[in-house]
């Protein structure tokens, strides 16, 4: 964008903010991106040990619950924040991308014109903000979810082992 766009389009101004703002949603996002994970392979050995400990040491195992049960509620927690900056960053994604339209204008041959080209920390921070709002190994909307519901399935077996 050129100096003068910011005289001719007041969004234009906010515009740098707005990437800020954005490219701080996607740095959280990572994070609970990579914490979801990390309390979900958590909460899969936590379960793991209990089905051990109640093979190998018959007796009192609900001690063994605290474990997955602050895993599981540490998943949901990572699960439910990161839902909600997604939904935050995707509305935000879209603003910019909206406001980025305006500057860009197709020449005779159908082209972008590289006048109007969005600089290239705009491009990194859609494209990353894009790229964090999904998460490992379950792609799209519906992660959080099945993560949460595989969090709560795992506490599920550990209650199971320690019931039997």
């Amino acid at each position: 964008m050129q100096d003068g766009d910011h005289q001719r389009d007041p969004g234009a101004r906010e515009l740098p903010s707005a990437i800020h703002l954005l490219k701080q949603l996607a740095g959280r996002l990572h994070y609970l991106r990579s914490a979801l994970l990390t309390v979900t392979v958590l909460n899969l050995l936590a379960v793991s040990a209990v089905w051990i400990a109640r093979i190998f040491y018959p007796g009192s195992k609900e001690i063994l619950l605290i474990v997955p049960s602050l895993t599981v509620a540490a998943g949901l927690l990572a699960a439910s924040m990161f839902e909600e900056d997604r939904r935050r960053s995707n509305s935000l994604f879209e603003e910019i991308s909206d406001e980025v339209q305006w500057f860009i204008a197709p020449t005779a041959g159908g082209t972008t014109s590289p006048v109007h080209r969005p600089p290239l920390d705009v491009r990194f921070a859609l494209r990353d903000s894009f790229e964090a709002s999904h998460l490992p190994l379950v792609p799209g909307q519906r992660g959080p979810v099945v993560y949460s519901v595989g969090n709560l399935l795992l506490m599920a077996v550990a209650a199971v082992a320690v019931i039997i």
